[in-house]
């Protein structure tokens, strides 16, 4: 929950989490709402107490891989109730990068503070930190979270803006890519977008980009998505602040339109919605 410290700085913990009330990733592009997490965020207006969003990610694991007391029963509905540790790992890792990269991204906040560095991991525990199972004389993170978070929090960094569960095989889709910068002086250089499987890249295009100091820009890439179908990752890639990777990556599974039914993609109408996001196409 949120708090405020007197004039100086607004603590805010957005929830309920969409990811752990019903998975759903298809929130609106306009910076307010996450499309993993589906929290609101406030606007920080000038003039007012800066706010700093933390605790933001409601996917807590203990160290061991297991679920925690919080997410015992999230796990179960996002991978099945036969999941490994690694699993588990893996797709908390892949989606608290995405709320980090969101929340960075849309520049709304001072500040983003995922959780406490140093916490605890017992049975009985509502949350956990994020080393590995190894105690407090010897720590390591977890490879999963570092492997994706770090990069989420890299001080030049960048999000995909591609939120969905699946793609139409041979299809060219419009990708948003937003990218930040939070040095104090401008960053240039190539950016890059693939489409991989495993190790093997199916698709890749390039640009090069300038973001000025402390401050973000967008650009896009027209992919084509490979014709063949199966589970893929969507990894947008750019040279950091000390010139290591730097990536953002969706996952997500390619399928034959002939498998989704006469009516995919075809065109909707509507007499009337109850709000813009309740798009009428939205139902084939």
């Amino acid at each position: 929950s949120g708090h405020a410290h007197r004039g100086l700085v607004q603590n805010t913990t957005p929830a309920p989490p969409a990811h752990v009330l019903q998975h759903q990733k298809n929130g609106a592009a306009d910076g307010k709402v996450c499309p993993v997490a589906g929290a609101q965020a406030p606007a920080w207006q000038p003039g007012r107490s800066p706010v700093i969003v933390n605790e933001y990610g409601g996917l807590w694991l203990n160290r061991d891989g297991s679920p925690t007391v919080l997410t015992r029963d999230l796990y179960p509905r996002l991978l099945g109730p036969n999941a490994t540790a690694d699993q588990r790992r893996h797709l908390h890792a892949l989606l608290l990068a995405a709320d980090t990269e969101f929340f960075r991204a849309h520049r709304r906040f001072a500040g983003v503070m995922e959780f406490c560095a140093l916490n605890y991991s017992r049975p009985d525990g509502a949350t956990s930190d994020h080393w590995a199972d190894h105690g407090v004389r010897n720590l390591e993170w977890d490879t999963e979270f570092y492997r994706y978070v770090r990069d989420a929090f890299a001080p030049v960094g960048l999000m995909v803006g591609f939120w969905d569960e699946r793609a139409t095989a041979g299809n060219t889709l419009r990708v948003p890519v937003t990218l930040i910068n939070d040095l104090d002086k401008p960053w240039r250089g190539p950016v890059t977008l693939r489409v991989r499987s495993g190790k093997r890249v199916l698709a890749e295009t390039k640009q090069q980009a300038r973001i000025e100091p402390l401050g973000a820009t967008n650009i896009a890439f027209d992919i084509a998505w490979p014709e063949q179908s199966g589970p893929c990752v969507l990894e947008a890639e750019l040279r950091g602040a000390d010139r290591g990777p730097v990536r953002s990556v969706r996952e997500l599974e390619l399928v034959d339109a002939k498998t989704l039914g006469l009516a995919f993609g075809k065109p909707v109408t509507a007499s009337s919605r109850c709000a813009a996001e309740y798009r009428p196409e939205n139902a084939v």
